[in-house]
């Protein structure tokens, strides 16, 4: 993919995240605008990735539902295969291409996208939670 994009998650905190400062916010302030839009909204941006990566691959092969946003913050050029065409031409030919791609796939997930997520995520309920003593978020992995 060519282009800037992001991976974000839903806070749940539209209101409380409003006051929060972030570290790349301080460093980039042309995201300043998009990233207050998104924080109206709940959402906050864990990882950024400017001209690199893919995305979709875990979820499509094990078709499963995404669990993060991804979030174009500028025009983005990508390369796309269809599930249908994956599943109904390129694995009926290469039967044994589906798992070795499903294990790799995951592999690269979870290295590259949920531990960071997490981490990030883990930090910003820790904020929000040092925030309001009253009303707390607990939120198990």
């Amino acid at each position: 993919m060519k282009g800037d994009w992001a991976i974000c998650f839903d806070s749940y905190a539209k209101d409380d995240l409003q006051g929060m400062r972030f570290e790349e916010e301080e460093q980039q302030s042309d995201l300043t605008y998009k990233r207050s839009d998104m924080t109206k909204r709940g959402l906050v941006i864990a990882l950024r990735k400017v001209n690199y990566g893919y995305i979709g691959d875990y979820y499509v092969l094990s078709s499963k539902r995404a669990q993060f946003y991804y979030v174009a913050l500028s025009q983005v050029t990508a390369y796309a295969l269809t599930k249908q065409f994956m599943f109904k031409y390129l694995f009926k030919k290469f039967p044994g291409i589906k798992n070795d791609m499903l294990a790799t796939s995951f592999a690269n997930y979870v290295k590259e996208i949920r531990k960071p997520c997490g981490v990030i995520r883990d930090q910003v309920i820790k904020n929000l939670n040092t925030k309001k003593h009253y009303s707390q978020i607990k939120m198990g992995n």
